[in-house]
This record gives structure tokens, sequence and C-alpha cells, in this order.
């Protein structure tokens, strides 16, 4: 599977979420999917440790103990990214995500629960991702990983969506117009790092979940009903089955989704030469930071 934009796989969460919620362990840019509910250590891993010269050993001891003062920098830190991303480095403005064009899903086929006959989604705007809730942020230093668990409260307005589904392969399902959806998504998992015999960081494990806490759907036709009651009725009804065909659809996971995920993190990281002091020297003004930060 080819290298996928972020900007065009958070579209593809918030378009078809049973396309590609799942639960996924990736090493070395090659992905290892697992069904929810197994358990895999990968403190066990092939996670190699980190080598530290003098001014590593430095760094570590500034902030040994203040591990607390590390994650609001480093929450501070994806807040400035989003809001006003890396203009340097080519990483634009994230919120808020503005797409002008179509994005268009061909069929897929859901044996037993439904089949997707197409999804056009276009000229949309997104919100709302600098404002994620911290619900936990922490730096294990003996490991050298970081568990995060974010929610993000997302404002998706569309000015023209289109859709046809077929239900259990027998009722078909179908909408278009425009749309107005409030989400509260909440991203959960572990990033790993890893270096080159060099000392050059990048990420070598990542673990992520992903799920829908809350969703407000407002589609303007729906089944052929435009407004009024009965197209009310329909809103609510895809915000009743969604999370429900989110759970039942993680354990059917697409390949390569969170390895494209990877590839184009590392594909950034590693040309710059970052080391572990650069990133410490970064988040806590120690030294010259090498990245010019938003």
């Amino acid at each position: 599977m080819g290298c996928l934009h972020p900007h065009v796989l958070l579209i593809f969460l918030l378009v078809i979420p049973l396309r590609l919620i799942c639960s996924c362990e990736v090493k070395n840019a090659t992905s290892h999917c697992f069904i929810e509910g197994e358990k895999e250590d990968i403190s066990q891993g092939n996670t190699e440790t980190l080598k530290f010269d003098e001014r590593n050993h430095e760094a570590l001891s500034k902030i040994r103990g203040k591990e607390r003062l590390f994650e609001q920098q480093l929450e501070d830190f994806i807040r400035r990214i989003l809001e006003h991303g890396i203009p340097e480095y080519g990483i634009p403005q994230l919120d808020p995500f503005v797409y002008t064009g179509n994005i268009s899903i061909g069929e897929i086929d859901l044996s037993g629960m439904m089949t997707v006959e197409n999804v056009e989604l276009g000229d949309f705007e997104i919100t709302g991702l600098s404002s994620f809730i911290r619900n936990a942020l922490s730096l294990q230093l003996a490991n050298l990983e970081i568990v995060f668990n974010l929610t993000f409260p997302l404002q998706v307005k569309a000015n023209y969506i289109d859709f046809s589904v077929i239900l259990g392969d027998t009722i078909p399902f179908y909408g278009g117009g425009t749309a107005n959806l409030n989400i509260d998504l909440r991203l959960e998992g572990l990033i790993a790092i890893g270096s080159t015999e060099d000392e050059i960081i990048y990420i070598e494990t990542l673990l992520a979940d992903i799920f829908f806490d809350s969703l407000k759907v407002e589609i303007s036709s729906l089944m052929g009903y435009t407004g009024g009651k009965t197209n009310d009725v329909f809103n609510r009804l895809i915000e009743e089955i969604t999370p429900e065909l989110i759970y039942l659809m993680k354990p059917m996971v697409i390949d390569g989704i969170l390895e494209s995920i990877l590839e184009v993190v590392n594909g950034f990281l590693l040309p710059l030469g970052l080391t572990w002091t650069d990133i410490v020297g970064c988040l806590l003004g120690i030294g010259e930071c090498p990245i010019p930060l938003p």
C-alpha cells in the first residue's frame, strides 16, 4: 500500500471510520495488527536502547524528576504545530484544516454487515485539533516511551457529501447534500523511540487505538428527505449505529494504515538527524534547538 498523506488519513477517519479504525502495532515500518483483547508487551520487543554520550547524560539529568514539565512542554509543542505548522519543513497549519476538492471511496464489501457502494466528500473544513483534551500524556524515561490519551473535540463542515450503502446486504441507505458533524475523537496509544548507530532518533514502535466517544450528525438529505422530522430520525440513526460499527470493525484491520503513518513520520524525522539531546533541548531550552519552533 502506498504512503498516505496524514491529511488524507484523518479525512478517512472522519468520513468512513469503519474503513480503517483499528488497533495495530507497527515495528520497523512493518505492521502487525491484532484483534482487540489480545495483548502484546512491546517492552520485550526489539526497541534499541539509546546510547548516551556525555551531552545526553547531562540533558537527561536535567529532566529526571521533572517529567511533568517535559509533558507540559510536549503538549504545548503539539498544540503549536497544529495551530501554526512548521513552514520551514513544509508542515502546514492543521487547525483549521481546509480541503477544497473531492475525496472518493469505492466499493467496500463487509460481508454480512454492509456494503459501501460509494462515498464522496468535498469542500470541507475540520476545526478543533489544537483544542485537544489531555487525558494522559506521560514520558517513561526508563525505556523512552511516550504514552498518550487525547480527546479531540472536532467540528466538520462539508459543502458536499454523497454516499450509498447496503445494510445487512439487503437494506439500501443513502444520503447527500451538506453535512455538519461534531465528534469527540479519542486517540490513545504508545510511542517508543529508537535510534540508529549514529544515535539519530526515529519512531520504532507505534501502538494506537481510536474511539468515537460522541457523535452528532446533521446531513441535509437522507433517504430522499430534506429537513423535517423524518430526516432528523435518520440522522439520529447514524449517530446510534456508527459507534457500534466502529467496535465491530476493529478486528477487521486495513493493513498499511499505521505503517503509512509511521513511514511519513520517520521520513520526516530521519533526514533531520536529530538526537535525543536535541529533542530535550528543544522542549526545555537546553542548548540550541535545531528545529524552528512555531
